[in-house]
């Protein structure tokens, strides 16, 4: 019978720019016949950012890691996949979420064995608090003036515009905190905007006037 123990102990306290957050972790243990790993799985903030980490011993017959987000601690979706190094030496792993959600983030990390087996870590959470999503600034601006990003968390992402019949007229990629669109070629009405990344199909969404 294949058997897998699982602990939670809580790490700490971290403190970032904008306070004090509680940083989480979780001991795995997995057991069975061709799967022996020991590892730690611990989530803390770093600014508008998680930062997670776990570190492997004796991951010989693991094939790959994935990181797994939730809003409830029920509904979990993969967030990033890593292939694992295959060692039997301690090995850290650093991964990360740069647009998490305000409240109370879930993680957990799914281990999978070569022969496609695999375990879960315990639950984490991280309580982000009022953390700000990215939005374009100001909602209602007149035809040539500038569009400029409030927040911009550090990763790539895409800004589609569409037009009030749902057609995308248009198509950004960000990658710093300047970023701007000047609308002098853009038509007066309402358009809505949507923001994601190779792994957030939404980050947000909102909608701007032109008058």
């Amino acid at each position: 019978m294949n058997k897998f123990y699982f602990s939670a102990l809580i790490i700490g306290l971290l403190s970032i720019a904008q306070g004090k957050a509680q940083t989480t972790g979780s001991t795995i243990f997995g057991h069975n016949s061709g799967l022996h790993a020991h590892s730690s799985f611990y989530a803390y903030p770093e600014y508008n950012n998680i930062v997670l980490r776990w570190q492997t011993s004796g991951e010989e017959n693991i094939d790959r890691f994935t990181v797994e987000h939730s809003l409830d601690s029920i509904h979990f979706t993969p967030l990033h996949e890593l292939v694992a190094r295959g060692s039997d030496e301690d090995i850290t792993y650093q991964d990360g979420d740069n647009y998490p959600s305000a409240g109370v983030n879930y993680y957990r990390l799914k281990a999978v064995n070569k022969d496609g087996r695999f375990f879960y870590s315990s639950v984490i959470s991280i309580d982000m608090g009022n953390n700000t999503l990215p939005v374009l600034k100001p909602s209602v601006l007149n035809q040539g003036s500038t569009l400029r990003l409030s927040t911009y968390y550090g990763q790539p992402m895409i800004i589609d515009f569409f037009n009030s019949g749902g057609m995308r007229v248009s198509s950004y990629m960000v990658n710093s905190t300047s970023f701007d669109i000047n609308t002098s070629n853009w038509g007066r009405g309402l358009y809505f905007y949507r923001m994601s990344d190779p792994t957030h199909p939404l980050i947000n969404a909102g909608k701007v006037m032109i008058l």
